[in-house]
Protein backbone atom coordinates (compact mmCIF):
# COMPACT_ATOMS: atom_id res chain seq x y z
CA UNK A 1 0.00 0.00 0.00
CA UNK A 2 2.79 2.43 0.84
CA UNK A 3 4.08 2.12 -2.72
CA UNK A 4 0.70 3.35 -3.92
CA UNK A 5 0.61 6.40 -1.67
CA UNK A 6 2.47 8.68 -4.11
CA UNK A 7 -0.06 7.73 -6.80
CA UNK A 8 -3.01 8.32 -4.50
CA UNK A 9 -1.49 11.58 -3.34
CA UNK A 10 -1.07 12.65 -6.96
CA UNK A 11 -4.72 11.87 -7.69
CA UNK A 12 -5.98 13.56 -4.57
CA UNK A 13 -3.73 16.51 -5.31
CA UNK A 14 -5.90 17.15 -8.36
CA UNK A 15 -8.84 17.38 -5.93
CA UNK A 16 -11.35 16.70 -8.65
CA UNK A 17 -11.78 15.24 -12.12
CA UNK A 18 -14.44 16.85 -14.29
CA UNK A 19 -16.45 14.76 -16.72
CA UNK A 20 -19.48 15.58 -18.82
CA UNK A 21 -22.24 16.80 -16.51
CA UNK A 22 -20.58 15.72 -13.31
CA UNK A 23 -17.48 16.06 -11.16
CA UNK A 24 -15.62 13.36 -9.24
CA UNK A 25 -14.04 14.63 -6.02
CA UNK A 26 -11.06 12.57 -4.82
CA UNK A 27 -10.11 12.28 -1.15
CA UNK A 28 -7.49 10.09 0.60
CA UNK A 29 -8.82 8.67 3.86
CA UNK A 30 -6.59 6.96 6.46
CA UNK A 31 -8.52 4.23 8.27
CA UNK A 32 -5.70 2.74 10.36
CA UNK A 33 -2.65 4.82 11.28
CA UNK A 34 -1.03 1.77 12.89
CA UNK A 35 -0.90 -0.44 9.80
CA UNK A 36 -0.97 2.43 7.32
CA UNK A 37 -4.26 1.53 5.67
CA UNK A 38 -5.66 4.09 3.25
CA UNK A 39 -8.43 4.18 0.70
CA UNK A 40 -9.43 6.61 -2.02
CA UNK A 41 -12.89 8.08 -1.55
CA UNK A 42 -14.63 9.20 -4.73
CA UNK A 43 -17.65 11.47 -4.48
CA UNK A 44 -19.58 12.13 -7.68
CA UNK A 45 -21.33 15.49 -7.78
CA UNK A 46 -23.80 16.16 -10.60
CA UNK A 47 -23.28 19.61 -12.05
CA UNK A 48 -26.25 21.87 -12.72
CA UNK A 49 -26.89 22.42 -16.42
CA UNK A 50 -26.80 26.02 -17.60
CA UNK A 51 -28.36 25.25 -20.98
CA UNK A 52 -31.82 26.58 -20.14
CA UNK A 53 -30.77 29.76 -18.35
CA UNK A 54 -31.93 33.08 -19.79
CA UNK A 55 -28.42 34.55 -19.43
CA UNK A 56 -26.45 34.19 -22.68
CA UNK A 57 -23.12 34.02 -20.81
CA UNK A 58 -24.40 31.08 -18.75
CA UNK A 59 -25.56 29.19 -21.85
CA UNK A 60 -22.22 29.84 -23.54
CA UNK A 61 -20.37 28.41 -20.54
CA UNK A 62 -22.52 25.27 -20.80
CA UNK A 63 -20.81 24.58 -24.15
CA UNK A 64 -17.29 25.94 -23.77
CA UNK A 65 -16.90 26.36 -19.99
CA UNK A 66 -14.52 23.43 -19.29
CA UNK A 67 -10.99 24.81 -19.59
CA UNK A 68 -9.86 22.17 -22.10
CA UNK A 69 -12.55 23.35 -24.50
CA UNK A 70 -11.31 26.93 -24.71
CA UNK A 71 -7.69 25.78 -24.83
CA UNK A 72 -8.55 23.55 -27.79
CA UNK A 73 -10.18 26.53 -29.50
CA UNK A 74 -6.98 28.48 -28.84
CA UNK A 75 -4.92 25.68 -30.43
CA UNK A 76 -7.16 25.74 -33.51
CA UNK A 77 -6.79 29.52 -33.77
CA UNK A 78 -3.03 28.94 -33.80
CA UNK A 79 -3.32 26.50 -36.70
CA UNK A 80 -3.23 23.10 -35.00
CA UNK A 81 -5.61 20.55 -36.52
CA UNK A 82 -4.60 17.06 -35.38
CA UNK A 83 -5.23 14.99 -32.26
CA UNK A 84 -1.53 14.35 -31.60
CA UNK A 85 -0.75 18.07 -31.93
CA UNK A 86 -3.39 18.99 -29.36
CA UNK A 87 -2.07 16.34 -27.00
CA UNK A 88 1.50 17.55 -27.37
CA UNK A 89 0.56 21.21 -26.92
CA UNK A 90 -1.69 20.74 -23.89
CA UNK A 91 -0.43 17.59 -22.19
CA UNK A 92 -4.01 16.34 -21.97
CA UNK A 93 -4.84 12.64 -21.65
CA UNK A 94 -6.21 10.78 -24.67
CA UNK A 95 -9.58 10.02 -23.08
CA UNK A 96 -10.17 13.60 -21.95
CA UNK A 97 -9.09 14.93 -25.33
CA UNK A 98 -11.38 12.54 -27.20
CA UNK A 99 -14.34 13.59 -25.04
CA UNK A 100 -13.69 17.31 -25.48
CA UNK A 101 -13.22 17.05 -29.26
CA UNK A 102 -16.39 14.98 -29.60
CA UNK A 103 -18.35 17.55 -27.57
CA UNK A 104 -17.01 20.51 -29.55
CA UNK A 105 -17.92 18.78 -32.82
CA UNK A 106 -21.43 17.97 -31.56
CA UNK A 107 -21.89 21.57 -30.41
CA UNK A 108 -20.87 22.92 -33.81
CA UNK A 109 -17.71 24.63 -32.55
CA UNK A 110 -15.38 22.31 -34.51
CA UNK A 111 -15.76 20.42 -37.78
CA UNK A 112 -14.16 16.97 -38.11
CA UNK A 113 -12.74 16.20 -41.55
CA UNK A 114 -10.67 13.38 -43.10
CA UNK A 115 -6.94 14.07 -43.07
CA UNK A 116 -5.97 16.19 -46.08
CA UNK A 117 -2.86 14.01 -46.54
CA UNK A 118 -4.96 10.87 -46.93
CA UNK A 119 -4.06 9.10 -43.67
CA UNK A 120 -6.60 7.23 -41.52
CA UNK A 121 -6.67 10.09 -39.02
CA UNK A 122 -8.90 13.14 -38.88
CA UNK A 123 -8.36 16.88 -38.63
CA UNK A 124 -10.38 19.45 -36.74
CA UNK A 125 -11.22 22.94 -37.94
CA UNK A 126 -13.10 25.81 -36.38
CA UNK A 127 -16.56 26.52 -37.69
CA UNK A 128 -17.76 30.13 -37.87
CA UNK A 129 -19.29 29.58 -34.44
CA UNK A 130 -15.92 28.42 -33.13
CA UNK A 131 -13.94 31.15 -34.85
CA UNK A 132 -16.08 33.80 -33.19
CA UNK A 133 -14.76 32.62 -29.81
CA UNK A 134 -11.48 34.37 -30.71
CA UNK A 135 -12.37 37.54 -28.74
CA UNK A 136 -13.02 35.37 -25.68
CA UNK A 137 -9.53 33.86 -25.95
CA UNK A 138 -8.02 37.32 -26.45
CA UNK A 139 -9.85 38.68 -23.40
CA UNK A 140 -8.67 35.81 -21.20
CA UNK A 141 -5.12 36.20 -22.51
CA UNK A 142 -5.04 39.92 -21.78
CA UNK A 143 -6.53 39.40 -18.32
CA UNK A 144 -3.99 36.67 -17.55
CA UNK A 145 -1.09 38.82 -18.76
CA UNK A 146 -2.21 41.65 -16.47
CA UNK A 147 -3.27 39.83 -13.31
CA UNK A 148 -1.38 36.51 -13.52
CA UNK A 149 1.81 37.50 -15.36
CA UNK A 150 4.49 34.92 -16.09
CA UNK A 151 8.01 35.75 -14.97
CA UNK A 152 9.21 35.55 -18.59
CA UNK A 153 6.43 37.77 -19.90
CA UNK A 154 3.48 37.09 -22.23
CA UNK A 155 3.47 33.86 -24.22
CA UNK A 156 1.68 35.56 -27.12
CA UNK A 157 1.75 39.04 -28.61
CA UNK A 158 -1.34 39.90 -30.64
CA UNK A 159 -0.80 42.14 -33.66
CA UNK A 160 -2.39 43.24 -36.90
CA UNK A 161 -0.91 41.07 -39.67
CA UNK A 162 -1.20 44.00 -42.09
CA UNK A 163 0.51 46.72 -40.04
CA UNK A 164 2.36 44.63 -37.39
CA UNK A 165 0.85 46.92 -34.74
CA UNK A 166 0.15 45.35 -31.36
CA UNK A 167 -3.55 44.93 -30.57
CA UNK A 168 -5.78 44.91 -27.51
CA UNK A 169 -9.42 44.02 -27.04
CA UNK A 170 -11.82 46.92 -26.55
CA UNK A 171 -15.51 47.77 -26.50
CA UNK A 172 -16.38 50.28 -29.19
CA UNK A 173 -19.44 52.34 -30.03
CA UNK A 174 -21.20 52.54 -33.44
CA UNK A 175 -18.69 55.18 -34.56
CA UNK A 176 -15.72 52.95 -33.72
CA UNK A 177 -14.78 55.02 -30.67
CA UNK A 178 -13.39 52.99 -27.75
CA UNK A 179 -15.63 53.02 -24.66
CA UNK A 180 -13.85 52.68 -21.27
CA UNK A 181 -15.12 49.75 -19.20
CA UNK A 182 -16.37 51.96 -16.37
CA UNK A 183 -18.86 53.57 -18.76
CA UNK A 184 -20.35 50.31 -20.02
CA UNK A 185 -23.87 49.80 -18.68
CA UNK A 186 -26.33 46.95 -19.13
CA UNK A 187 -30.11 46.96 -19.47
CA UNK A 188 -32.52 44.00 -19.54
CA UNK A 189 -33.30 42.49 -22.93
CA UNK A 190 -36.84 41.90 -24.14
CA UNK A 191 -38.88 39.98 -21.57
CA UNK A 192 -35.95 39.77 -19.12
CA UNK A 193 -36.54 40.78 -15.47
CA UNK A 194 -34.33 43.55 -14.16
CA UNK A 195 -32.88 41.16 -11.57
CA UNK A 196 -30.94 39.39 -14.35
CA UNK A 197 -28.76 42.47 -14.85
CA UNK A 198 -27.77 42.20 -11.16
CA UNK A 199 -26.44 38.65 -11.31
CA UNK A 200 -29.69 36.71 -11.73
CA UNK A 201 -30.24 33.62 -13.86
Amino acid sequence: MRNLLPILALLAGKRSIATTGQQAILTIVQTSPIIGLYFLKVTVVKQTSLADMRCSAARALEEVGPWWSLLLVRCCLQGLTRFKDYQAALGIGKNSLSIRLKELVEEGVLEKRPDTQGSKYFEYFLTQKGFELAPVIVALTEWGDKWLPHEQGPSLILRDSRTQEQLHLAAVGPDGREVPLQYIDSIPGKGVPESLTRGGR
